[in-house]
């Protein structure tokens, strides 16, 4: 038997789901006798879906799908974008480099993972969890991404974090986070050098669409045996120039791959 919580939260899925495919706003009485629900019930839950932006409320009391919700669809269909343009680029170099090739989008102020390609050499403690928020501050991909937001907009949001420690290499410092952002604003890469895990090394370089801002970072990671010195060196202009590719698909220009031209997007935008 589901918790009451969980009943509720899939009743109020299935009115937003009717409103969505509805051609014109509806009123109460017509969602509860579709959902089969009191209309008191349907009214508590409507209330609810209107005060998250879900559902809108007109003057004559007909209800329509919410602001929030064209939002949610239009983040969905932003990323499909970049995963169409991104998955034939990223099977292409796991299968060149042989470890784990990563897709990490922007949304908000957090990144998170939304693809993953695993080498045959792949290193994780702890599997990547598709979806899950990314440490900015101690990950090659979050580095990229908070390196292309305006200057004042990174240092804002770096000093209002919590710069947790996860191995004894993780940056703790707000001002050496930003120090090390400058530099991979200058070079176009950022790399994770066994911050986030022991013995794990990541690469990443971001992903542009046609505006010039960052909507995505690419990384490859692997073994800090596998990814150090020349290796490290030839990885890094692999996932530069994969990063490089998918930027041109999504309308890139040249230019905007090189440089941190268009600050950085949510994949909402």
């Amino acid at each position: 038997m589901f918790p009451l919580a969980v009943k509720a939260l899939s009743k109020a899925c299935h009115l937003l789901t009717h409103l969505a495919a509805a051609e014109v706003p509806q009123p109460l009485h017509r969602l509860a006798r579709a959902e089969g629900l009191p209309a008191s019930t349907a009214y508590r839950l409507l209330e609810t879906l209107c005060a998250e932006g879900l559902v809108e409320q007109l003057p004559d009391r007909r209800y329509r799908v919410g602001l929030a919700a064209f939002q949610m669809a239009r983040a969905a269909a932003a990323t499909r974008t970049v995963l169409a343009a991104a998955e034939p680029v990223m099977a292409e170099v796991a299968a060149e480099v042989e470890e784990s090739v990563s897709l990490v989008l922007f949304r908000g102020d957090e990144a998170h993972y939304v693809r993953c390609i695993e080498g045959p050499r792949t290193l994780h403690a702890a599997p990547v969890r598709l979806g899950g928020r990314l440490p900015l501050h101690c990950t090659a991909s979050g580095k990229v991404l908070l390196a292309s937001l305006p200057p004042a907009q990174g240092r804002e949001l770096v000093t209002s974090m919590r710069l947790a420690a996860t191995t004894a290499r993780t940056m703790t410092d707000p001002d050496a986070v930003l120090t090390q952002l400058r530099a991979v604003r200058v070079q176009g890469y950022a790399v994770d050098d066994q911050e986030l895990e022991d013995d794990l090394v990541c690469v990443a370089a971001p992903i542009r669409d046609h505006t010039g801002g960052a909507v995505a970072a690419l990384s490859v990671s692997g073994h800090r045996s596998r990814l150090d010195g020349e290796a490290r060196a030839l990885v890094i202009a692999r996932v530069r120039n994969a990063a490089a590719r998918i930027s041109t698909a999504l309308g890139a220009r040249a230019n905007d791959e090189a440089g941190d031209a268009g600050g950085v997007r949510s994949a909402s935008d």
